[in-house]
């Protein structure tokens, strides 16, 4: 029984394993669609869960300097001193990839 334990521990760490080198990949590969910029960033940003359940939509507004605007439903920040909402990223085609160049609220 206990060489059946320990085959099982040695499966589970190395799927583990293989998940987080597959997320460090996917962390560190460039973003093909600003989608995946945004969902890139949040997930920088420490809210791994956040990235996966985002809601996404484009807006017609676009800004030569900082990119096209996209509304982001789902994605809490504390870096504004509380748990709120970051509904605004924007995001621009920097060479072959997406990068979100700002992020915030509505003034």
């Amino acid at each position: 029984m206990t060489n059946k334990i320990k085959h099982i521990a040695g499966i589970s760490s190395g799927l583990v394993a293989i998940v987080v080198l597959l997320v460090i990949y996917w962390v560190l590969t460039p973003a093909h669609s600003p989608q995946s910029a945004i969902r890139k960033e949040v997930f920088r940003r420490g809210n791994p869960l956040d990235a996966l359940f985002l809601k996404i939509t484009p807006t017609t507004i676009g800004d030569p300097e900082h990119g096209q605007k996209f509304v982001v439903q789902g994605y809490y920040s504390e870096e504004t001193g509380g748990h709120d909402e970051i509904p605004l990223f924007y995001v621009k085609n920097i060479g072959q990839e997406w990068q979100v160049t700002e992020s915030g609220v509505d003034p």
